[in-house]
């Protein structure tokens, strides 16, 4: 698309497959920006539908496995935090799932108790 790109700078004519292809390029570009989570919110519906409250997952996320469970009682979709990061944080098990960005996630305990980020145990 870069060439393109250059031809039109030089003020060179796209030929229609070349304008085609730039429009794609586009296209394409906003899906990766819109994503860039690696994840839609219409995945995540997809998931709390073919989820059954109770149930465990295995899912793949950002060249990642990642095992979900759907809360029997909140319906809520949890991620387990395998993060070495949180290593130190010992009441920190899940993570919700709550939309494409993590903006609103929380963190809980193995209880589904929610829990402070900074609240952490020594090992």
């Amino acid at each position: 698309m870069s060439e393109l790109s250059t031809k039109l700078d030089k003020g060179e004519s796209l030929t229609a497959n070349e304008l085609l292809t730039m429009e794609y390029g586009r296209i394409i570009e906003h899906f990766l920006h819109q994503t860039a989570t690696q994840l839609t919110a219409f995945g995540l519906n997809f998931l709390s539908e073919l989820l059954l409250p109770g149930s465990f997952a295995v899912f793949f996320r950002n060249d990642h496995f990642s095992t979900v469970y759907r809360h029997p009682d909140s319906k809520q979709i949890f991620m387990l935090v395998t993060d070495a990061g949180f290593s130190s944080h010992k009441n920190i098990v899940w993570e919700s799932l709550n939309d494409v960005t993590g903006s609103s996630s929380l963190f809980f305990n193995g209880e589904f108790i929610p829990s402070e980020f900074g609240d952490s145990e020594p090992d």
